[in-house]
């Protein structure tokens, strides 16, 4: 049996519907108050590893205390620090408070607030490296230690201090993604600039696809989402759901 479907090149038999093109049009919007994504389940391996990464783009609109960004308990807490809006990396190598072998770490630029910027984290062995709209800003050389593993996922929480419900993020986060890999610079250059992996002709402060790079986890906070679920779009199928949040709550508020 012939099938009719639609593609560039019009309707006819046989024809299959092209796949929509990738867009960027929505973020999920934060309170401040107790919103926050939930994601209990994951490899601890991918954050407990000696090299992994992350990458994503944050709007804060307010705050002068901690709003955690990305968190798993006291394993790994990445954090909005203060007035001054810099941010803060503790990794710990148990789930208890006070044995940090990286603690208050601060990238080196404050952020701007109500102002869409990239914000990346890569860690290898030995160095924790800030990255700051496509560029470094800010490095802890001489790290020693293990990452620990939670119960639950690498990152348990989006937007909130994972598993202690405190400190919420106030702002619209997007595009969120964990590496099982340490980045390089060129390449967190390229997510700056919406290019692919090893790729150019982007530009500055505009996301993109990010499939080429492998993402083990991927959340595009909205974008092909159903509320409450955030699907993963990497290859670890951790789906995020939204706590204390309302289908309002993704929004067309986008880098």
């Amino acid at each position: 049996m012939s099938r009719f479907g639609y593609t560039s090149l019009g309707f006819g038999s046989g024809a299959s519907a092209a796949a929509a093109p990738w867009e960027n049009v929505k973020s999920c919007e934060f309170d401040g108050s107790n919103d926050y994504v939930n994601v209990t389940t994951g490899p601890n391996a991918t954050i407990a590893a000696a090299a992994w990464s992350l990458s994503c783009w944050i709007k804060p609109t307010g705050g002068t205390s901690f709003r955690y960004i990305l968190s798993n308990g006291y394993a790994v807490q990445i954090t909005m620090y203060g007035a001054t809006h810099r941010i803060a990396t503790y990794l710990s190598s148990s789930q208890t408070s006070g044995v940090y072998y990286v603690s208050n770490l601060k990238n080196t630029t404050a952020y701007t607030l109500d102002a869409w910027e990239h914000f990346a984290l890569v860690k290898t062995a030995t160095t924790l490296t800030y990255y700051k709209g496509g560029a470094a800003d800010g490095a802890h050389t001489g790290i020693s230690g293990t990452t620990a593993t939670a119960t639950g996922g690498n990152f348990a929480a989006i937007g909130i201090a994972g598993s202690l419900n405190v400190y919420p993020f106030e702002g619209f986060i997007d595009e969120v993604a964990i590496f099982d890999v340490a980045l390089s610079a060129s390449q967190i250059t390229n997510i700056y600039k919406g290019e692919t992996n090893g790729g150019s002709g982007g530009t500055n402060g505009t996301p993109g696809d990010l499939e080429t790079f492998s993402p083990f986890d991927y959340w595009r906070m909205g974008d092909g989402d159903t509320f409450p679920t955030l699907n993963d779009n990497g290859s670890g199928g951790n789906n995020g759901t939204m706590t204390n949040m309302l289908s309002g709550d993704i929004v067309e508020d986008v880098p």
